[in-house]
């Protein structure tokens, strides 16, 4: 299989494994902990399960990334390592949380206002970072399986 392909699986992997455990868990906190939101009935109604459960998807998220890539790397016959996907992955969190907000607030001041078209753009930089993060760290040092395990 060209190395191509095994890149383009891994990082498959990863996409997988974000959305399937960061946006699950992020949505799911959310309506778990909107009946003990502090401000109910407040202007800031919905904003504490909203806060919690995206800190939450953001963890999740990256956790899941790492996890898709290390999964799928094992369906390709190669040993890797959770650990360093997950180095990986939170490298590629805080590159991408940076550059985000940086976007985020550039792309804001010239209307005075935050566009909705930054807040995807930021959205999807960070993704990006944590997916490639992720698949950056599962293939650092990885080896086929068999050339990894010595033969007796």
């Amino acid at each position: 299989m060209s190395k191509t392909r095994m890149v383009l699986l891994r990082i498959t992997g990863s996409v997988v494994g974000l959305l399937a455990v960061g946006v699950v868990v992020g949505v799911a906190l959310f309506f778990i902990l909107i009946p003990f939101d502090p401000d109910k009935g407040g202007s800031w109604e919905g904003a504490f399960p909203m806060f919690i459960g995206f800190l939450a998807g953001v963890v999740a998220s990256t956790v899941g990334a790492a996890a898709g890539a290390t999964i799928t790397q094992r369906f390709l016959r190669q040993r890797s390592s959770f650990w360093r996907a997950s180095l990986g992955a939170v490298v590629g969190l805080v590159v991408g949380a940076l550059c985000g907000l940086l976007l985020f607030f550039v792309g804001g001041l010239g209307t005075g206002t935050l566009s909705g078209l930054a807040v995807l753009g930021a959205l999807i930089i960070a993704v990006a970072a944590i997916v490639a993060g992720a698949v950056i760290g599962s293939g650092w040092k990885a080896k086929p399986r068999d050339a990894a395990s010595p033969s007796v």
